[in-house]
C-alpha cells in the first residue's frame, strides 16, 4: 500500500468533520466495495469514519454489520500488503468495539480476527515502524473496549501462546511508557479474563523473570514483573501447578543428574521469581515447607536455601504471612544432617542483619547451637555470632556473649578446632568493638555499645590460661597481643589501651597476665641463648668444637620444643631455622627483644622478621610466629614505660579525666615491668634521680624510688652515687614512710654507700623501743640493711638487735589478748604489736638469706642455729612463742606460725642452712598445709609450690603437698592436685633428672612423713585418714609405668628402720597400707605389677638397713590390724569402675589434662643415685638439732576448739573431706599460686628476676635459666628388688593370693590376746604417742573428718 494513502485527503477531512456526532445506529457514509485488489484506496476512509463513531449501546446499523462481514474475508485478513493488514485490523477492532457486547461474526471468523490482531500488535515495540501509529491505535482500541476478553471464548490457546512469545521477544528498551502501559493492560485482560491459562504461557511469563532475562532484556523483565504483580491472584494457582508438575517429575529420581539439575534450576527460578514477583508464589511456599521434611538430603538443602533467600529479601513479609513455614524452617537447625544445620546458621545470620526483629528469636536458637554435638556446627555458630555482633554491636546481650566465651573452654582434644575458633572469634570481636568505641570516643559521638558490655572479654580469655594446655596458652598469647592489645598507630594510644584492659581484670586474671610477662621474660632469655648458639652453629659450618656446638643446639631445640603442642614439628622448625642461618633475622629478633628499642622500631622489626621467615616455609613460620610474638617487648618496652610515667604525672596534675581511676593500674603495671624487664629502665635512671631529688610530690617520689630500687637490684653495678641523691636517700631511710625507708636503704646498700648505711643503723639502734610509733618502719629499714649490707652495717650491731627482737618483742606480749578475736585478719589490719612481732621475726631471718653457698660464714651459721630454734618453737606451739605472762593473741599466733613456716622455706633455699634441718622440720612445715586457717594453708602452699617449681628447695619437699588430701576448699585442692600432676609429668619428659628428680622417687620420704604425722595411730579412723594421704599421692603420681616402682618402695621399707623414731612399727603399718592401695589401684586399672629392675630411691637420712634376720622377720610379720584388713578385703572385692591414670575409683577424671605426651624414661638410665643406692640430695649428715624435745602446750585457744575444723576461704568452719570425693570444679593451673605479694617482697628480689613465679604450662620445671636436660648423666647399674622377688617368685600365675587375703591369713594366725598390729595404749604406743607429745598437738587433725565413705 502506498504511503501517500495514509495522508488525509480532502474527502476524508470532510467525512471527519461531518461525523462528530455520528452513532453506530446511523448508516455509514462509506459505501465503497471492499475487495482485496482495490482495498488500498477505500480502507483508510473506512478506518477514519469508524474510529469516530461512538458505541451508545444501540444495535449498529446494518451498514456497519455489512462492512464487518466484508472485512473478515480471508483475502483481506491475509492481504499481502502490511498497510492493508494493519488497517483491516484497526477497522475490525473498531467494529468489534461498536458491536460490543455482541459479536457480529462467527467464532471461526473471530478467531481469525484475533490472529490478525496478535500478529500486528508486536510491531508496536518498534517506534520506527512505518505503521507504528496504526499499531498504537489498534492497541488503544482493544484496551478501551476490552475486546481481548473475547479470546477466552475462542479456545485459542495457540494464539495466546504465540502472542506472549512474540510480544516478549520483540520488547525493546526504547519503548515509551505509554506503550508499555497499554501492552500491560492488554496482557492483564488476557490473563484475568481467561478461564484457563496454558502452561506454556506461564512458562513464557516466568522465563521473563529469570536472572538471565533480567540481564538480556530488562524491559521484558520489568513488564513481566509488573504483569505478575497486577495479576497475582489469577496467576497463583497456575504458577503453583506449574512448579508442582516440575518438582514432582524431577523428584521421582533425584539421583539422576538431569533431574537433579532440573530440580536445582527450578528452585533457582522460584527464588528469582520471589525477588521480583513474590505474590504469585504464595501457593508455592507451602510446597517448599513440605520439602523441608523429606528424607532426601538434596531436596531439604534446596528447600532450606530457597526459603532462606526468600526470608532474606528486603521488605519481605513472608515470616508474618507464613509463620508455620518460618517455624518449619527454623526447626531445620536441629536437622540430622550437619550440612543442613550449618547452612541454617549462615542464613540465620543474614536474616538477622536484614531483619533485626528476628534477632530475639534466632538468638535463643543460636545459643543452643553453641552446644551442638558436632564441632562443625559449633564453629559455624561461633562465626555466626561474630558476624552479627560485628555488624550490629548494639544487639550484644551478655547472656549470649557469656555462652560464646564458654566455647573457648571446650575440654576434649577433639574439640580443639572449636576452642581455637572460639578464642580467635572472641578476640577479633573484642578488637572490633574496641576500635569502634575508640573511634566514637575520638569523634565525640554516641557509642553503639558501652565499654562495660564487652571489656570483660579480655579477662575471660586470660582465664583460659588456668586450663594449662600449651595449645591454649599459644592461642591466648595470640589473642592478647594480636587482637586484645594489638599494635596501634602510636605508643600513647597503645599504652592507654593496655591500661583500659588491665584495669578491668580481676586479681586472678591479672595474675594470669603477670605470668604471661614472666613467660615473656624467660622466653627472651632462652631465645637469646638459642640465637647465640645458632650463630656458633653457622648453618652447620663450624671450624672447631663442632660436636659440642651441635649437641648444645640440639638440647636447646629440644627444650624450646617442649613449649609447643606438636613437639616434633616445633623442633624440626627450630633446627631448620638454624640451618637457614639468616643473620638479618637474628638482628631483627634481637631488636624485637631489646628493652631499649623504641615502639615503632619493634613493630617494624617484627613485621620484617615474619616476612623473611615466611619465605622459608610454613613449618618455620608456625614456630616463629609464636616465638617472635612471645619475646616481643612491644607492650613492655621503653616507649610504653615512658608513656606510663607521663600518663601518671598528667593524671596527678588533673589531666586524662577518662583514665584517672586507672592510675593504680598503671603503677602496678610499671612495677611488673621493672620486676621482669628491669633493663627497660636503663635510660630512665637519671629521670628517677631528678624526681627523687627535686620533686615535692610524695607519690611521684615514691614511684620513682621504687622503680630505681628494682633496677638497682638487677644491676647493682649501675647504682648512682650523686651526693645530692645520697643525702636525700639517707633522709628517706630515717623517715617515717616504710616503703621509702626500706627502698632508700636498699639503694644505698647496693650502691656501696657503707658509711651511710652504718650511720643509718647506728641512728636507728637507739630508737628500737616499743613506744616508738614508727618502730615497724625502723624494723623494715633494718631488714634491708641485714639483707644487703650485713657485713658493713649490720654485723657489728647484730647482738643488740637480736636481743631486742627476741627478748622484748617475740617472747613478750605487751597487752592481754581479747577472748573475742578473729583467727585471721589481713596484715594491714593488724594492731601495731602484731606487725612488730611479724617484722621482728622476718628481721631475724634476713641476715641468713644472703649466705654464700661456697664460703661458710661462721657467725651466720651460729645465728642460723638460734633462728631455727626459735622458728621450731613457734611452729611446735602453733604460733605461741611466749612462755610466761600474757598469752599471745589468736590472730598474732596465726600470722606468727605462717611467717615462721615461710621463713623456714626461705632458709631451706640455702644448702648450708638446709644442712642444719632435720626430717622433723619437714613435718613441722607440713602441718601448715593442714592449718585450721585457710589463709595460712593457701599462702604456705603457694610459696612451697613456687619454690619447688623454681627448684629453690629440694624436690623432696613436694611430699608436704600430699597432706592437702582433706582440704575443704575445692579451688585450692584442685590447684595443688593439678600442680603435682603436671610437675610429675613434666619431669618425666626430661632427659635429665639431676635438677628435678622424679616425683615418684619421693614415695619413701612421703611414707616416712605420713608415719610421723601427729594424728597417726592404728585406730581405724586414724588409718582411714592416713589412707587418704596415700590415695592422694597415687591420684596425682601413679601411672602404669611407675606403679611397680611405688610397690617396690613400699615393700622395701619393711626391710629398713626409721632413723628418727625409737619404734618403726608405724612406718611398717603405712608401708602395708600402701601395698594394699597399690594392689587395688593396679587391679581396678588393669595395670601389671611387674618386678622393678632399677635401684630404689631410698633416703639414707631417713632410713637405715635392718639385719637380714630382722628384715626377714619383718616381711613375715603382719602389722596392720585384722579389723582394718577385713574391711579392706570387703572393699577390694567390691567392683570398682576402671579409671584412667591419676584418678581414684571414686573420683571423676580431671577436667583438663596436658596434651603433651609423657613417655616414661628408661628405668635403667634415669635414676640419680649415689653408690649406696640413695638419692644424692638426701645424703646430708644429720645433726643434733633433730632430737625431740618435749614441751607443754600453751595454746589455750586451741583447747577451746574441739573438734578442730579447718577454715574455708570465707572463714567458715568446714570439716575436712576425704580425698576420694568427686571433683566439683574445673582443673586450674597454679597461676594464682604465684603469691604476688610474697614474690614482690623485698627479700625475694634477686638479681635473677626470672625465678620468681610458677609457670603456667609447667613445661620448664626450672625457674632458673638452665633448661632441664642440659647435662648428661651416666647410667646407674640396675638391680632387682630382692624383697619384691621374694614376694612374687613363689606364686604361680592364676594362683596368686590377693595381698589383703595374705595379710588376713597372717593376722588370723596371731594369738587372740595380741592387739591389732602394734600397741596403741599408754607409753607402749611408741611412734604415734611420742609424736603427739613431741609436737604438742592437743587435738588430732583426724577429728576434723566427719564424712565417712
Amino acid at each position: 500500500m502506498d504511503k501517500k494513502r495514509l495522508k488525509k485527503s480532502s474527502i476524508e477531512s470532510n467525512i471527519e468533520s461531518t461525523i462528530d456526532s455520528v452513532t453506530a445506529a446511523q448508516p455509514l457514509l462509506f459505501n465503497e466495495k471492499l475487495e482485496s485488489n482495490s482495498i488500498t484506496k477505500p480502507i483508510p476512509d473506512l478506518h477514519a469514519e469508524l474510529k469516530h463513531i461512538e458505541n451508545t449501546g444501540i444495535t449498529p446499523h446494518q451498514t456497519v454489520s455489512a462492512v464487518c462481514l466484508s472485512l473478515v474475508s480471508r483475502s483481506l485478513l491475509q492481504h499481502k500488503d502490511r498497510g492493508v493488514r494493519i488497517l483491516v485490523a484497526c477497522c475490525l477492532a473498531e467494529l468489534l468495539r461498536l458491536h460490543a457486547p455482541t459479536v457480529p461474526i462467527s467464532t471461526a471468523q473471530l478467531k481469525s480476527v484475533f490472529a490478525l490482531f496478535f500478529q500486528q500488535l508486536p510491531n508496536i515495540t518498534d517506534s520506527k515502524y512505518t505503521y507504528f501509529s496504526l499499531c498504537y491505535e489498534l492497541l488503544e482500541c482493544l484496551n478501551s473496549a476490552k475486546t481481548v476478553t473475547l479470546v477466552s471464548e475462542l479456545n485459542a490457546d495457540e494464539l495466546v501462546i504465540t502472542f506472549f512469545n512474540t510480544l516478549f521477544k520483540s520488547v525493546r528498551p526504547e519503548m515509551s511508557q505509554s506503550v508499555i502501559a497499554c501492552l500491560l493492560d492488554l496482557l492483564q485482560q488476557l490473563i484475568d479474563d481467561s478461564e484457563f491459562l496454558h502452561h506454556d504461557v506461564i512458562d513464557t511469563l516466568l522465563f521473563q523473570l529469570s536472572s538471565a532475562q533480567k540481564t538480556a532484556s530488562p524491559t521484558a523483565y520489568q513488564m513481566a514483573c509488573e504483569l505478575c504483580q497486577a495479576s497475582a491472584d489469577k496467576l497463583q494457582r497456575y504458577v503453583c501447578q506449574y512448579f508442582s508438575d516440575i518438582l514432582i517429575a524431577a523428584g521421582k529420581d533425584i539421583s539422576d543428574d538431569s533431574n537433579s539439575e532440573q530440580f536445582i534450576s527450578t528452585h533457582r527460578l522460584i527464588l528469582e521469581i520471589y525477588k521480583s514477583a513474590p505474590d504469585i508464589l504464595l501457593n508455592v511456599i507451602p510446597q517448599l515447607e513440605e520439602e523441608l521434611k523429606v528424607d532426601t538430603l538434596p531436596l531439604r538443602t534446596l528447600a532450606l536455601t530457597s526459603l532462606g533467600e526468600m526470608f532474606l529479601q528486603s521488605g519481605s513479609n513472608l515470616i508474618s504471612i507464613y509463620p508455620q513455614v518460618w517455624k518449619a524452617w527454623c526447626d531445620r537447625r536441629n536437622d540430622k544432617a550437619v550440612s543442613i544445620r550449618t547452612g541454617w546458621l549462615k542464613y540465620a545470620v543474614w536474616i538477622i542483619c536484614k531483619h533485626r526483629s528476628t534477632f530475639t528469636e534466632l538468638e535463643s536458637y543460636l545459643q543452643h547451637k553453641l552446644l551442638d554435638p558436632d564441632e562443625r556446627v559449633r564453629i559455624e555458630t561461633v562465626k555466626a555470632f561474630e558476624s552479627i555482633w560485628t555488624e550490629l554491636p548494639m544487639l550484644i546481650h551478655q547472656e549470649s556473649l557469656k555462652a560464646l566465651t564458654l566455647r573457648c573452654r571446650d575440654k576434649k582434644a577433639s574439640h580443639a578446632n572449636v576452642r581455637c575458633e572460639a578464642i580467635d572469634t572472641v578476640a577479633r570481636l573484642f578488637n572490633h568493638l574496641m576500635s569502634v568505641y575508640s573511634q566514637c570516643e575520638l569523634a565525640n559521638v554516641d557509642k553503639p555499645i558501652e565499654l562495660t558490655r564487652f571489656i570483660w572479654l579480655a579477662g575471660d580469655i586470660l582465664d583460659l590460661l588456668y586450663v594449662c594446655e600449651s595449645e591454649i596458652s599459644i592461642l591466648v598469647e595470640k589473642a592478647l597481643w594480636t587482637y586484645i592489645i594489638p599494635p596501634l598507630s602510636d605508643s600513647t594510644a597503645y599504652t592507654k589501651r593496655i591500661l583500659k584492659v588491665l584495669h578491668t581484670l580481676t586479681p586472678k586474671q591479672y595474675k594470669a597476665f603477670q605470668n604471661l610477662l614472666i613467660r615473656k621474660s624467660n622466653s627472651v632469655y632462652q631465645l637469646t641463648i638459642y640465637l647465640m648458639q645458632c650463630e656458633k652453629y653457622n648453618g652447620g659450618i663450624m671450624d672447631t668444637d663442632e660436636k659440642e656446638i651441635t649437641n648444645g643446639l640440639n638440647m636447646l631445640v629440644a627444650h624450646l620444643g617442649q613449649t609447643f603442642p606438636d613437639i616434633k614439628r616445633a623442633t624440626a622448625g627450630l633446627m631448620k631455622f638454624a640451618d637457614v642461618n639468616d643473620r638479618r633475622v637474628y638482628q631483627l629478633i634481637q631488636t624485637v627483644m631489646n628493652p631499649q628499642s623504641e615502639y615503632k622500631k619493634i613493630v617494624g622489626a617484627q613485621k620484617e622478621v615474619m616476612k623473611r621467615i615466611t619465605q622459608h616455609g610454613g613449618a618455620l613460620f608456625e614456630v616463629f610466629e609464636v616465638l617472635v610474638r612471645r619475646v616481643s617487648l612491644i607492650g613492655v618496652g621503653r616507649s610504653c614505660v615512658e608513656c606510663l610515667m607521663r600518663i601518671c604525672q598528667e593524671i596527678r596534675h588533673g589531666h586524662h579525666e577518662d583514665i584517672r581511676e586507672m592510675e593504680p593500674t598503671a603503677k602496678q603495671f610499671m612495677k611488673d615491668i621493672s620486676v621482669h624487664f628491669p633493663g627497660v629502665y636503663k635510660n630512665l635512671v637519671q629521670s628517677f634521680i631528678e624526681t627523687i631529688v627535686n620533686e615535692a610530690d610524695t607519690s611521684s617520689v615514691r614511684d620513682a624510688l621504687l622503680a630505681l630500687t628494682r633496677y638497682i637490684k638487677t644491676f647493682p653495678g649501675e647504682a648512682p652515687s650523686q651526693p645530692e641523691l645520697t643525702i636525700k636517700l639517707k633522709q628517706m631511710a630515717l623517715g617515717d614512710d616504710l616503703i621509702m625507708a626500706k627502698s632508700a636503704m636498699i639503694v644505698l646498700a647496693l650502691g656501696g654507700q657503707d658509711d651511710q648505711c652504718v650511720d643509718i643503723v647506728n641512728t636507728i639502734l637507739p630508737e628500737l623501743t616499743l613506744d616508738n610509733p614508727v618502730l615497724v618502719t625502723k624494723l623494715a629499714c633494718l631488714q634491708a640493711a641485714a639483707r644487703y649490707a650485713y657485713q658493713s652495717s649490720f654485723l657489728s650491731n647484730v647482738v643488740p638487735i637480736m636481743n631486742f627482737i627476741i627478748k622484748k618483742v617475740i617472747l613478750v606480749n605487751q597487752t592481754e589478748a581479747s577472748e573475742q578475736v578473729l583467727d585471721w585478719v589481713d596484715y594491714d589490719d593488724l594492731a601495731p604489736e602484731g606487725k612488730i612481732k611479724i617484722m621482728s621475726l622476718k628481721l631475724a631471718v634476713k641476715p641468713l638469706l644472703n649466705l654464700n653457698d661456697e664460703q661458710e660464714d661462721a657467725s651466720k651459721m651460729d645465728l642460723a642455729k638460734s633462728v631455727l630454734k626459735m622458728l621450731r618453737m613457734i611452729l611446735d606451739n602453733s604460733g605461741e612463742a611466749v612462755t610466761k605472762g600474757y598469752p599471745t593473741s589468736l590472730t598474732y599466733k596465726t600470722h606468727l606460725r605462717l611467717t615462721a613456716g615461710l621463713c623456714m622455706l626461705k632458709l631451706a633455699r640455702n644448702k648450708q642452712i638446709r644442712a642444719l634441718f632435720d626430717p622433723m622440720d619437714t613435718r613441722r612445715m607440713s602441718l601448715l598445709v593442714q592449718d585450721p586457717v585457710y589463709n595460712v594453708r593457701s599462702t604456705f602452699v603457694i610459696k612451697l609450690c613456687t619454690y619447688i617449681q623454681n627448684t629453690q628447695v629440694p624436690s623432696e619437699y613436694i611430699v608436704m603437698l600430699f597432706f592437702i588430701a582433706h582440704e575443704p576448699d575445692a579451688m585450692l585442692m584442685h590447684q595443688v592436685r593439678s600442680f603435682i600432676t603436671r610437675r610429675a609429668k613434666s619431669v618425666r619428659v626430661c632427659d635429665d633428672t639431676s635438677q628435678a628428680p622424679l616425683v615418684e622417687n619421693t614415695f619413701g620420704s612421703f611414707l616416712h612423713l605420713a608415719s610421723h604425722h601427729p594424728d597417726f595411730s592404728t585406730l581405724h579412723d586414724d588409718l582411714e585418714s592416713s589412707e587418704g594421704y596415700v590415695r592422694f599421692f597415687f591420684d596425682t603420681v601413679a601411672t602404669a609405668e611407675n606403679i611397680a616402682l611405688l610397690y617396690s618402695i613400699a615393700t622395701k621399707i619393711k626391710t629398713l628402720k626409721d632413723k628418727h623414731a625409737t619404734d618403726s612399727q608405724g612406718l611398717y603399718v603405712v608401708s602395708e597400707m600402701a601395698q594394699i592401695l597399690i594392689h587395688d589401684r593396679a587391679s581396678s586399672n588393669s595395670w601389671t605389677l611387674q618386678s622393678w629392675q632399677g635401684r630404689l630411691p631410698i633416703s639414707s637420712r631417713l632410713f637405715e638397713h635392718l639385719s637380714s634376720a630382722d628384715a626377714s622377720a619383718n616381711i613375715k610379720r603382719q602389722f596392720l590390724g585384722q579389723s582394718y584388713l577385713k574391711e579392706r578385703t570387703q572393699r577390694s572385692r567390691t567392683p570398682v569402675k576402671r579409671t584412667a591414670v591419676s584418678d581414684t575409683p571414686s573420683r571423676t577424671r580431671e577436667s583438663h589434662s596436658s596434651p603433651l605426651s609423657t613417655p616414661l624414661r628408661r628405668q635403667d638410665v634415669k635414676r640419680r643415685k649415689n653408690t649406696n643406692g640413695v638419692n644424692e640430695h638426701d645424703d646430708d649428715t644429720d645433726n643434733d638439732s633433730s632430737k625431740k624435745k618435749k614441751r607443754k602446750p600453751t595454746d589455750s585457744a586451741y583447747k577451746k576448739r574441739s573438734p578442730l575444723n579447718l577454715k574455708s576461704k570465707n572463714n567458715e568452719s568446714t570439716p575436712l573431706r576425704r580425698s576420694g570425693r568427686k571433683s566439683t570444679s574445673h582443673s586450674v593451673s597454679l597461676v594464682d599460686l604465684s603469691d604476688s605479694e610474697a614474690l614482690t617482697d623485698e627479700d625475694e628480689m634477686k638479681s635473677d628476676h626470672r625465678r620468681n613465679s610458677v609457670d603456667f604450662e609447667q613445661e620448664n620445671v626450672l625457674g632458673q635459666h638452665t633448661p632441664i636436660g642440659m647435662t648428661k648423666l651416666s647410667k646407674p647399674a640396675s638391680e632387682k628388688s630382692s624383697l619384691y622377688e621374694s614376694a612374687s617368685s613363689n606364686s604361680q600365675p592364676g594362683t596368686q593370693l590377693n595381698v589383703l587375703e595374705r595379710m588376713m591369713a597372717v593376722a588370723a594366725s596371731k594369738t587372740t590376746g595380741q592387739r591389732d598390729g602394734i600397741k596403741t595404749n599408754g607409753n607402749e604406743q611408741g611412734l604415734a604417742h611420742d609424736a603427739d607429745q613431741d609436737f604438742a598437738v592437743p587435738i588430732k587433725r583426724s577429728a576434723r573428718i566427719n564424712a565417712r565413705r
